[in-house]
């Protein structure tokens, strides 16, 4: 869940109803007994769109703005709320929108590229999910600060356009 959560990081876990941008801990559909952390960007009636350059949610974009980059990644905030990391590289997407189920939801990694999620798995019963990040406390960094509630570090000081 890089850049939002890393190594190292301490999570508070707790129970949690799902609501788009909350993190929860997910129980791997493709590998029992494996869990991993998942945004959740999709509920019952959304219809969710992953596009090369931008994540579409009933249609409407979520705002998407750059926060910085290296040799191979960029890094993003995303409803400047939380921080998504990309290959500069094409990633997976998913031309047509999909409609999430009642009982369903639909999450991403953070990590765009190097994460499996909805993309693979397709929306996932509200029974996958276990509980839910509350606090993530670990070391800042430009994007992140040391502290945050439900793994969102924003809202971060838009520039106006120029």
């Amino acid at each position: 869940m890089l850049p939002s959560i890393a190594p190292g990081d301490w999570l508070l876990l707790g129970p949690g109803s799902p609501n788009p941008g909350d993190v929860f801990v997910v129980h791997d559909p493709t590998e029992p007994g494996r869990d991993v952390l998942r945004r959740i960007v999709g509920v019952a009636g959304h219809s969710v769109r992953v596009t090369e350059d931008h994540l579409e949610i009933d249609g409407a974009r979520a705002r998407i703005r750059e926060m910085g980059r290296d040799a191979h990644h960029l890094v993003l905030s995303e409803n400047n709320a939380w921080l998504v990391r990309r290959r500069l590289e094409a990633s997976r997407v998913s031309p047509d929108p999909i409609l999430v189920e009642d009982g369903h939801v639909w999450v991403l990694a953070d990590a765009r590229d190097l994460g499996t999620d909805s993309r693979w798995w397709g929306s996932l019963p509200t029974q996958a999910l276990g509980r839910q990040v509350w606090i993530r406390f670990g070391s800042a960094n430009d994007w992140r600060g040391v502290f945050a509630w439900h793994a969102m570090d924003g809202p971060w000081f838009v520039p106006p356009p120029s």
